[in-house]
């Protein structure tokens, strides 16, 4: 959660234009904030966890889309020329126009794909779920091969592009897994924000108490900040 600079707490701001007087907790606010230094390292330290573990999420399941992406235009790719190749198998004349349309929809330079996706888990007492990806750049490579062996007039065959298709389908399938499983994470950790929080004006309230008490935590709970600033303000 982003704290904005902007909460109209007095004593926050007293203790923040005061650079020189060291920041303390009092006795009255214990029960909103870390009572002590060591509660306020585990507190920042837990935070951290939080959002190394969010990020690390996010990237998976970007990872998984992106590679979704590629492996889907090629299973498109060797559907229309599995049917390029069935209907020359047919009629004895080949398409070459929706040849080298198919053909052209398959990237030039096919990018790594990453093959091995971890899904982190919320907390240390969860396991963490991995997921190995069979590799579609063989069946991609092979599938350009094939696609240009048919615009030079070699002999169709439909099953070479339906094999191809079948092995690029599951390899979307496994991308598609673990999609899902990041997703669902994420979702868990989201639901977690609003755990015991039954009256939100009355959490507002213990929130802007905490901030005052100890301003050196808000800060250090926030995500988006200099660092450097906020320890010569705070020595």
């Amino acid at each position: 959660m982003k704290i904005n600079t902007d909460i109209g707490d007095v004593s926050a701001r007293r203790a923040l234009n005061s650079p020189r007087t060291p920041v303390r907790s009092s006795s009255a606010s214990a029960a909103v904030g870390p009572d002590s230094a060591g509660n306020g390292r585990d507190y920042n330290q837990a935070i951290l966890s939080r959002l190394s573990v969010e990020r690390a999420l996010g990237e998976a399941l970007s990872v998984a889309q992106a590679s979704m992406s590629i492996v889907q235009r090629a299973i498109v790719v060797s559907s229309q020329l599995k049917n390029a190749a069935a209907d020359a198998v047919r009629t004895g004349r080949l398409d070459s126009a929706a040849v080298a349309e198919a053909s052209s929809q398959l990237p030039e330079n096919l990018p790594e794909l990453r093959t091995s996706i971890v899904i982190p888990a919320l907390s240390p007492a969860a396991a963490l779920v991995s997921f190995d990806i069979p590799s579609p750049e063989a069946a991609i490579v092979s599938l350009r091969s094939g696609a240009a062996g048919l615009a030079a007039g070699e002999r169709p065959n439909p099953e070479f592009f339906a094999d191809l298709e079948s092995r690029l389908g599951d390899t979307y399938s496994a991308y598609e897994a673990a999609a899902g499983e990041a997703a669902a994470v994420m979702t868990s950790a989201v639901e977690t924000y609003n755990v015991d929080i039954e009256n939100p004006y009355e959490a507002a309230s213990v929130v802007g108490a905490a901030i005052g008490s100890s301003p050196a935590n808000a800060l250090a709970s926030q995500g988006n900040i200099q660092r450097d600033a906020v320890s010569a303000l705070l020595v």
